[in-house]
């Protein structure tokens, strides 16, 4: 009993183990580059990179309430300075033309992973910040969260209730890959806060996590007891 009971339990060790190391090889890390993005203006993009894709959509919200619906805005090309937009009316000129909280507006980027896939989006970087005072710098609101969204009836105040979580990067500099600090998701959803603006260059992230991945502790424990298993079989053997 006690002999078939230890090769349960190396065996079921060593299945976690090689499951953890498995699922660690298949991560990739990744950045999608926006300088130049050909095809713009437009709505909506496919961008991919190291065979893995990603959907950018622009939006922005119909007032200043951030209660209202989004309505489709325009992605502009900024060159070296990577990804701007322009909503209906909205004047092409500096800071403008760039992904903007300005004149009652908001602008908005939602960045998708697709359905059933999530991704750890690792950092950002803008090749241009407008902080009101022209320092090349801008602050940055961040929503992650995996609910499929409406995007005819979601509200930036709605994505808390459809389990969103937010964060706000101060200060990020011009050229200079800013860490996210957000957990795996589907969607990464951003804008200028009040009255920045920036013009996106860089996504960074880490791909081949699975929506309720073990936390790295966890992980480490298992892979741990994978090899206690790997001990201990050979243990029986002498």
């Amino acid at each position: 009993m006690k002999k078939t009971t230890s090769r349960t339990f190396t065996k079921l060790s060593l299945a976690v183990a090689a499951t953890l190391l498995a699922a660690g090889a298949n991560a990739a890390s990744v950045t999608w580059n926006f300088e130049n993005t050909a095809g713009l203006p437009g709505h909506s993009f496919i961008e991919t990179s190291g065979g893995v894709s990603i959907t950018m959509r622009a939006y922005s919200t119909t007032s200043s309430n951030n209660t209202s619906t989004w309505s489709q805005a325009q992605f502009n090309n900024q060159g070296s300075a990577g990804l701007g937009m322009t909503h209906t009316g909205e004047s092409t000129s500096a800071p403008n033309h760039a992904i903007d909280s300005l004149n009652g507006v908001t602008d908005i980027v939602v960045i998708d992973a697709g359905a059933g896939n999530t991704i750890d989006w690792t950092s950002l970087a803008i090749g241009y910040g407008w902080d009101g005072a022209d320092n090349n710098r801008a602050d940055i609101k961040l929503w992650t969260g995996n609910t499929a969204l409406n995007f005819g009836t979601v509200t930036l105040n709605g994505l808390t209730g459809l389990g969103f979580s937010s964060s706000t990067l101060n200060n990020v500099a011009e050229n200079s890959s800013t860490a996210t600090n957000t957990s795996p998701s589907r969607y990464l959803i951003m804008s200028g806060n009040v009255d920045d603006a920036f013009k996106l260059k860089t996504i960074g992230g880490t791909t081949g996590i699975p929506p309720g991945q073990v936390p790295e502790p966890a992980s480490i424990a298992l892979l741990g007891l994978g090899l206690l298993g790997f001990a201990f079989a050979r243990r029986r053997k002498v």
